[in-house]
């Protein structure tokens, strides 16, 4: 049917190509036709051999039926799973589809190009070599390397074909769908005959302002060693990580470099989505005058806050964990509620009161040191049988976080306070009113 309707069809590859597309639907819904009527007289003929007496079951038949009517049921699985993907981009997502290209149309267009400073800051990294072997014509043979790349099911277009339709008639349509690519890459043909697609190219720029920055002075950034490199920024695909010193000058220094950027690029920063990370010796005036400055809501950094107290560390053998300055466990969270000394510097640590290169607990330590209580809770935590403290989310039986066990947490109604078991027999004793007692 392809080589038939190539030949009969005149114009170029695209009209012969839609003609194929028109003429293999015909037949598909045809042959879905047979396939569906297929369906309902094996469904039919199985309703009735089970109204039959067992004795006049027709046991051979059955059997046939049945294993032809699970091929029939599987394959028009396949097809509407393979279907469902192209009738959401052809049929009734006109709406959805014009909302998103509104949205991202606006996102990543400029209004105009005020600021030409940035381009300043933009170094050339592209040899004459590099630019040479981009500056070569396109070749068939790339184009075939690229389209065997691609996923069988991958790429389906309006107009429903997969990579694995070229795959397989190859032979006789790969030559047109060769040239018609090398016509849009040559820019014979318009792109926009087969794709609306509108691809954003946004360079590196703030990149290159926040090293310029660096450089001068302004956004001196951090290092991560004595004598290392020192750097002020770290971009991934969809998150910036800028550092700063606690100073009100670098948040100005800052808050211009994105201004710049923004006037150029389109982009703004969205402040809702941002937050701010301080070093624990920053006093809480200099955090307001910063976030002040930058522009950026506490709420984000006050919810991340929140959500570690979901964390905890399983310990492991020998494990590093520290005892009274972190949250470890088993299943929950083990609370010592007795006054104990611990030296900043010098922790103490799990594997302390740990038998060595053991899962096991030195129960004689623990007792010499904690009250009962918190003897009793940490002799009742299970130790990892590997040498790794594990950190885990114990706000989900998964151990896993997810968003929405994240933002169930932080919807929780205040936890009750869990006191031990000795409290209650010692506040039982004190000398004190009954409704104290009672209410305490």
């Amino acid at each position: 049917m392809i080589q038939t309707t190539r030949a009969s069809t005149s114009g170029t590859f695209l009209d012969k190509f839609f003609a194929i597309g028109k003429n293999l639907k015909t037949w598909q819904e045809k042959r879905r036709a047979k396939s569906v009527g297929r369906i309902r007289i094996l469904q039919r003929l199985l309703d009735k051999s089970l109204q039959l007496p067992p004795s006049r079951i027709p046991n051979c038949q059955l059997v046939n039926a049945k294993l032809e009517l699970e091929r029939f049921l599987r394959a028009n699985e396949i097809y509407w799973a393979q279907r469902s993907r192209i009738q959401w981009l052809a049929n009734g997502t006109t709406s959805v589809l014009n909302i998103a290209v509104a949205y991202f149309s606006g996102l990543f267009t400029s209004s105009s190009f005020e600021n030409p400073e940035i381009l300043n800051h933009i170094l050339p990294t592209v040899t004459f070599d590099m630019n040479a072997s981009l500056l070569r014509p396109f070749t068939a043979d790339e184009v075939v390397m690229d389209f065997r790349d691609i996923g069988p099911g991958k790429a389906p277009g309006i107009d429903g074909f997969p990579s694995s339709f070229f795959r397989l008639h190859w032979d006789t349509i790969g030559s047109d769908v060769t040239q018609l690519c090398l016509d849009l890459l040559h820019g014979f043909a318009d792109m926009a005959s087969i794709n609306h697609t509108i691809i954003v190219l946004i360079p590196k720029a703030l990149s290159a302002l926040l090293t310029a920055e660096q450089y001068s002075g302004g956004l001196v950034g951090l290092c991560a060693s004595r004598n290392g490199p020192r750097i002020n920024h770290l971009l991934f695909a969809d998150d910036s990580l800028i550092f700063l010193r606690n100073s009100a000058n670098e948040a100005l220094r800052l808050k211009h470099v994105l201004h710049i950027y923004g006037q150029a690029s389109g982009q703004r920063v969205n402040y809702d989505k941002s937050a701010i990370f301080f070093c624990p010796k920053i006093c809480q005036q200099d955090w307001d005058a910063i976030y002040a400055t930058l522009g950026v809501h506490e709420g984000l950094f006050r919810a991340f806050q929140s959500l570690q107290l979901g964390f905890m560390w399983r310990p492991g053998i020998n494990s590093v964990v520290r005892i009274h300055q972190e949250c470890w466990g088993g299943n929950i969270p083990v609370h010592l509620y007795g006054d104990y000394e611990d030296d900043s510097e010098l922790s103490i640590r799990c594997r302390h009161f740990m038998i060595p290169n053991c899962p096991l607990w030195d129960v004689r330590k623990i007792l010499a040191y904690f009250s009962s209580d918190d003897a009793l809770s940490i002799l009742q935590t299970p130790i990892q049988g590997s040498h790794i403290d594990t950190l885990i989310w114990y706000r989900h039986d998964s151990g896993i976080y997810s968003v929405c066990s994240g933002y169930s947490f932080l919807q929780r109604p205040p936890a009750p306070i869990n006191r031990p078991s000795g409290f209650w027999k010692m506040l039982a004793k004190l000398p004190i009113l009954p409704k104290i007692r009672t209410f305490g």
